[in-house]
């Protein structure tokens, strides 16, 4: 909920019972027992979610959560699981009646197939609140819901606003974007899996213009494109967010959309957590990528893409250039890569990165012998992914020439720790 509150100011119907179930009244009457022995004027957060409830239970719930007039924050994520429509939204509207009188900041209503219907239902949580934090997930919005969520939402204070695996569509997503045009306090914003064809997306990717403070950033699963690429690189280098996570997973980027992102990262001084899986990128694309930037990151996902040997090369002479101590996890997995290209990224990772913890090349085209090499160049603090993807039938590439300059970064890095760590002893 981007809530953080201790256990005295919370009630959670799972913390005791946290298995999946129906609840009738007699059981929500059992649920709610524990209610009895706090001080109901501390508690501010409320969750609901993981049951599944009758109209019973939840006149039961609402009448016992009446007298909860601290609350602040409501989580009734999947709450009508398996029920029928007409009951679900009953539900719904019971649950959400019982904080009709509250001033709420932090509202999640995921999980609840709602539609527009179930919008009306809720309309307790969203109508006239000023919240600070909504999450709307999984919920089969269709455009005309998403019209009506923008309609109802006040979003001067909003600083996480999650929209995910929805089916809204473009016409869905330019009423997002109209969210997120007033919420200029915006630090952490999911839209990600609502079938948002170009235009949308673009309108998305447009409406971040404002967002000076935004933190963490995940567009997975739009068409951004060319255009989509240079919105948002037009927001990072012109208002230098203090972006620490940036997820473009599968937005149809390609080198040229990809280009002006990756030259504009340098002015996200806090970036740690960077993923550009799944967008077609080729060998050219990694050397996209500032010497800066890499140095700052922890994880650095380009899953799914085309950067073959050639790219896996140049990822090893950047690696090898910044030598990023930070860097934990590096994802390459299902990149066309073959034993030539991974034995030489493993060797300058060897060198380069001392904290690297893991390594994914599944689905790539390596040897029985490659694979059997890796672990020894990585050594034992590497845990290389599962390869049981990998293709150990496929024939390398026609033999390509020996990278002069990749091993003579290798040679020189190694080199340098060694004087390093003699000069160290010495001391």
């Amino acid at each position: 909920m981007g809530v953080v509150l201790g256990e005295r100011e919370c009630f959670d119907v799972c913390v005791s019972h946290p298995e999946r179930e129906v609840v009738g009244a007699e059981r929500a009457e059992a649920l709610l027992a524990p209610l009895g022995d706090r001080d109901l004027e501390a508690i501010r957060h409320v969750k609901l979610s993981n049951k599944s409830y009758t109209i019973e239970a939840a006149e039961c719930v609402a009448a016992k959560l009446g007298d909860l007039f601290s609350v602040t924050s409501v989580d009734v994520s999947d709450v009508i699981a398996g029920r029928p429509e007409a009951e679900a939204l009953r539900v719904l509207s019971r649950l959400a009646a019982a904080f009709a009188s509250r001033r709420l900041t932090a509202v999640d209503v995921s999980d609840n197939a709602l539609g527009q219907k179930g919008i009306d239902a809720l309309l307790p949580l969203l109508e006239a609140q000023r919240l600070k934090s909504l999450r709307i997930c999984n919920n089969g919005m269709s455009a005309a819901a998403a019209e009506q969520l923008a309609s109802l939402v006040e979003a001067a204070d909003l600083e996480t606003f999650h929209y995910h695996n929805n089916m809204s569509g473009d016409e869905g997503a330019a009423a997002v974007a109209r969210i997120v045009e007033r919420a200029p306090n915006l630090k952490d914003f999911r839209f990600s899996g609502t079938r948002a064809g170009r235009d949308g997306s673009l309108a998305v990717a447009r409406s971040l213009e404002k967002l000076e403070n935004l933190e963490k950033l995940d567009l997975v699963d739009n068409t951004l494109a060319l255009s989509g690429g240079a919105a948002v690189a037009s927001f990072i280098s012109t208002r230098a967010p203090p972006l620490h996570t940036l997820d473009l997973r599968d937005c149809s980027l390609g080198d040229d959309g990809f280009k002006p992102i990756a030259e504009a990262l340098e002015a996200l001084g806090e970036l740690t957590h960077l993923d550009v899986s799944g967008n077609e990128l080729t060998p050219a694309s990694v050397g996209f990528l500032p010497v800066t930037v890499v140095q700052r990151l922890l994880t650095l996902a380009l899953e799914d893409n085309e950067i073959q040997n050639a790219g896996s090369r140049n990822l090893a002479t950047l690696l090898l250039r910044a030598r990023p101590a930070r860097l934990r996890a590096l994802l390459a997995s299902t990149n066309e890569i073959t034993s030539t290209g991974a034995l030489t990224l493993a060797r300058a990772i060897a060198v380069a990165c001392p904290g690297l913890a893991k390594l994914d090349l599944d689905g790539n085209g390596l040897s029985t012998d490659a694979l059997d090499q890796l672990p020894e160049i990585l050594g034992e603090g590497v845990v290389l992914g599962p390869m049981d993807d990998n293709d150990e039938e496929a024939e390398e590439e026609e033999k390509e020439e020996e990278d002069a300059e990749v091993e003579a970064l290798i040679a020189a890095t190694e080199k340098h720790l060694s004087t390093t760590t003699t000069t160290t002893t010495t001391k």
